[in-house]
């Protein structure tokens, strides 16, 4: 569907997408979702992201949630709350997988892209243990 040129297209695309997936039209959600990837509005492409990314990790589709969440890495996104969601997100895939090595380099970005306290304490926790797990 064409939607009408808008200021906030992408907002209200996006919003599309959500309802979409709620309601079961999973194709369409998906297909919304990846378009809204590639979208200048860093906030809306990072949203879209998160949001396409939990929807592979709630159906088991590890290598495509991996894959989705991989979109955080740059830092264009800052401390964005979907960017360091998507972060912490692939930081417990590869943990879950076994990939420590990627899984704490994933948690440190994730620890130096933001200030905020509960992020930082929760990623330095990982790194932790991981490193002593790694150890034993």
């Amino acid at each position: 569907k064409a939607y009408p040129e808008a200021e906030d297209q992408s907002q209200i695309k996006l919003q599309v997408a959500r309802l979409q997936l709620e309601n079961g039209k999973i194709q369409e959600a998906i297909t919304n979702f990846k378009q809204l990837q590639r979208v200048a509005d860093i906030e809306v492409s990072m949203e879209a992201s998160y949001r396409l990314g939990m929807h592979y990790v709630s159906n088991q589709q590890v290598k495509e949630a991996e894959n989705t969440f991989k979109s955080a890495l740059p830092a264009a996104g800052g401390e964005n709350y979907y960017r360091l969601s998507s972060l912490a997100q692939l930081a417990a895939i590869y943990e879950n997988l076994g990939k420590n090595a990627q899984a704490i380099s994933t948690y440190e970005l994730l620890a130096n892209s933001t200030s905020e306290e509960r992020w930082t304490a929760a990623a330095q926790e990982r790194i932790q243990l991981l490193r002593m797990q790694s150890n034993q």
